[in-house]
């Protein structure tokens, strides 16, 4: 809408014309249309600026009410839209928690599983290699080999303790 302010002389053609931009703030509202809305305050703006004081003062005031009325209602706008997408945030936020939480507590069973077969094997292990060395003889070449068995036998028994404790990264950052 262009105005000829120039044109405006009495009461009552300011009243009319700011009874006309009312309308339009109503209507920009309820289009939602930011560049709207934005050029119906600067319509605003400029009925202000050129509204003589002696005639139009009382509709300065409305007029400046209506800006911040349009502006109250964009903050409020903006401000719902935020928190709706605050909200989202922290829901997405608690679903990737849960979804790594689970994923920490997979990877330390599997971890668990691990330990677990490393300890069987082991064990049966020590039990084949007992079984061994108490089948061989006390010949010169027998003494080496169970020599080696208990070596063997011995560095084994001092990993298990250690494969007990293992628990990986994840359970040592808790």
């Amino acid at each position: 809408m262009s105005i000829d302010w120039d044109s405006l002389e009495s009461f009552s053609d300011w009243s009319d014309t700011l009874n006309q931009l009312l309308k339009q703030v109503e209507a920009a509202l309820k289009s939602g249309d930011i560049a709207q809305r934005t050029a119906v305050q600067g319509l605003l703006s400029d009925f202000c600026s050129h509204s003589p004081d002696r005639l139009a003062a009382q509709l300065d005031v409305i007029a400046r009410q209506t800006m911040d009325d349009m502006l109250n209602k964009a903050i409020d706008e903006a401000l719902s839209s935020i928190a709706s997408r605050s909200a989202d945030l922290a829901m997405h936020a608690k679903v990737i928690s849960a979804v790594a939480e689970s994923a920490e507590r997979r990877a330390a069973s599997i971890r668990l599983d691990k330990a677990k077969q490393v300890i069987d094997s082991t064990t049966s292990t020590i039990v084949s290699l007992t079984g061994l060395r108490q089948a061989l003889g006390e010949g010169v070449d027998d003494k080496v080999v169970v020599a080696k068995i208990d070596k063997a036998v011995k560095a084994i028994q001092d990993l298990v303790p250690l494969v007990i404790r293992v628990k990986g990264p994840a359970a040592d950052a808790r």
